[in-house]
């Protein structure tokens, strides 16, 4: 009898069966996967398209872009690819709240939002 392995070369895997349940369940996923993959690539024609038009109209240029992108990339201390907003505070009761919630969760006190958080 060979010897199994939990990781790396001579696990031996046994035989599955057919779980509907867990089909179901990968189906599912990827199907949310697909859709989620139909909104980024329409997302990406969109920006793509305000892009064009924006460098067409203004004369930026595409060095001027990329730089605004490294600019909100460093907002949050850190070149990563994404742009972290911090907590806002009250202008009622003077605490913070995650960016996310238009009023306070302490006062209930409406908060400036973000448009983009």
């Amino acid at each position: 009898m060979a010897s199994m392995y939990i990781f790396g070369a001579g696990y031996a895997a046994q035989p599955q069966r057919d779980d509907p349940a867990a089909r179901a369940a990968a189906d599912r996923a990827k199907s949310k996967a697909d859709d989620v993959e139909t909104r980024l690539d329409r997302a990406m024609l969109t920006m793509e398209a305000i892009w064009t038009l924006v460098r067409e109209r203004t004369g930026l240029a595409d060095a001027d872009l990329l730089q605004r992108i490294a600019d909100l990339d460093a907002t949050d201390g850190m070149l990563d690819g994404k742009v972290r907003r911090p907590p806002i505070k009250c202008p009622h009761c003077d605490r913070t709240t995650p960016n996310r919630f238009d009023r306070c969760m302490y006062c209930g006190g409406d908060v400036p939002r973000d448009p983009f958080a």
